[in-house]
């Protein structure tokens, strides 16, 4: 394989084919033997005929940067284009060659919604007062007061030699 010849909408072709590659929701992306099956297949599409087994490893390497490159640029094209303010007319942006042939990657990169531990009453009422007061007992203690509760962490300031 000359990357100069690389067929990229070939190779993206084959990567849709096979989503235990790219598909996170598939039940084969976990799947470490079936992953690797499908990258020997793409290796053996792209290979010369009569190439070395070394080479093919080499080949199967150079692959998969490629194609952690072609998802990458097209992940980050997406949030652009997710960010673009409307009614920004025509940008000098010229969008990812790739982009439309990889909306197939659209549900498994989305942004999924983060969850935390804190309450909703708890974080509007975060930290309502921060005193600090600073002893000659080489210690620092900062009292918070995050709504009903009190806390007073001491911090032992470090001592130099």
């Amino acid at each position: 394989m000359e990357t100069e010849h690389f067929d990229s909408d070939l190779f993206i072709d084959e990567i849709q084919k096979r989503p235990a590659i790219w598909d996170m929701e598939s039940p084969d992306y976990k799947n470490k033997v079936i992953k690797k099956r499908n990258w020997e297949e793409l290796v053996e599409i792209f290979c010369d005929a009569g190439d070395s087994l070394e080479k093919k490893k080499l080949l199967g390497s150079t692959l998969t940067r490629k194609w952690k490159s072609i998802r990458d640029n097209y992940i980050r094209e997406s949030k652009r284009q997710k960010n673009l303010p409307s009614g920004s007319g025509s940008s000098k942006h010229v969008p990812y060659v790739y982009f439309a042939k990889l909306k197939f990657l659209e549900s498994s990169v989305v942004n999924k919604d983060t969850e935390n531990n804190f309450e909703t009453p708890a974080v509007l009422n975060i930290i309502t007062t921060v005193v600090c007061d600073t002893t000659g007992t080489g210690t620092t203690t900062a009292n918070v007061d995050v709504g009903a509760v009190t806390f007073k962490p001491r911090f032992e300031q470090p001592s130099f030699i």
